[in-house]
């Protein structure tokens, strides 16, 4: 059958038949059609991962609703306690039988124990204590030679159990609670920010036993880089009487601040602060560092009960928090 062509080329007619479209390439109406399908695919795919990421990203922050609190400014030293004590020894061998428990108050005189048919008195009134480490001959004075070796032996000091049997060996010590004395030992520049005083607050630490006290200076003495301060407590616990080492904190002046960890802190194009959550939304806010030590930071400059993010490095400003 004989084809006709026409000046179009996309068609051709067959005499006695119909016209055709001839196969060709992509119309532009097509390209046009797949480039935006494949745009909003593109868009809907970058958005889901938005959308993804900042979902998980929620997920995996910690914050907290922050508050204002009390800061307390001072200085550290070790602290020895130099009790009024007196320990007792059994006079005859045999097994020591007691129904008086660990810090019980006692009177002079007072029957604690006994040996057999034997009875233990108390050679003092005071708090009834069964263990000793050795430190009991210590007696209070910045010129006595054994307060520096017993700073030195520190690390090596051991608390042994009395209510021992046997003639000769301890028995129990008796503690005057009410004659507590501490001797200080930090470096001098420390020292210089409390010379003139001669009462000031004190927090004291040992272990999990913790308290602050109001303390009497007595005396100080410098000898190189250090300074040894001889101090009055008043009123101390009685668990600190099971203890002969404790950290001392001096504190000389209280403010107010917001506690945050350091690695709460970012920089932001050179300013120093935090991210806050703010209406689902990441936001900076620069705060001014009042002061800090190795794992916290004081600061002022937030709102009150603002969500800070405390892991910043996960976040950036202006993201989205689903």
């Amino acid at each position: 059958m004989k084809k006709k062509e026409w000046n179009n080329k996309r068609f051709s007619v067959v005499s006695g038949g119909k016209d055709r479209i001839k196969p060709a390439s992509f119309s532009l109406l097509k390209v046009t059609i797949l480039v935006i399908a494949a745009a909003f695919f593109l868009f809907l795919l970058s958005h889901s991962f938005l959308w993804i990421r900042d979902f998980a990203v929620s997920r995996m922050i910690i914050t907290e609703y922050i508050e204002v609190t009390s800061m307390q400014q001072g200085v550290y030293g070790d602290g020895l306690f130099i009790w009024d004590e007196e320990v007792v020894y059994s006079p005859r061998n045999g097994s020591f039988q007691t129904d008086f428990e660990q810090f019980q108050r006692a009177r002079k005189d007072q029957t604690i124990g006994s040996i057999g048919d034997l009875e233990i008195t108390s050679p003092k009134a005071g708090l009834i204590v069964f263990h000793k480490d050795g430190f009991e001959y210590l007696e209070a004075g910045l010129d006595n030679p054994e307060i520096i070796k017993a700073f030195e032996q520190q690390d090596y000091y051991t608390k042994e159990t009395t209510a021992s049997s046997g003639s000769g060996k301890p028995l129990f010590k008796v503690v005057d609670n009410f004659n507590s004395q501490l001797i200080v030992k930090m470096g001098k520049e420390k020292f210089e920010s409390m010379q003139e005083l001669s009462k000031v607050r004190v927090n004291l630490r040992s272990g999990s036993v913790n308290q602050m006290v109001v303390a009497d200076i007595v005396d100080y003495t410098i000898s190189g880089e250090n300074a040894l301060v001889h101090v009055k407590p008043h009123n101390v616990n009685e668990n600190f009487f099971n203890e002969r080492f404790a950290k001392v904190f001096f504190i000389l002046d209280t403010v107010e601040g917001i506690k945050l960890p350091s690695h709460a802190l970012i920089d932001h194009k050179g300013q120093e602060g935090v991210y806050v959550i703010n209406r689902n939304k990441v936001e900076f806010r620069d705060v001014v560092i009042v002061d800090k030590d190795a794992e916290y930071v004081w600061v002022y400059g937030l709102d009150k009960n603002s969500e800070v993010i405390f892991n910043p490095k996960l976040v950036k400003d202006g993201q989205k928090i689903r």
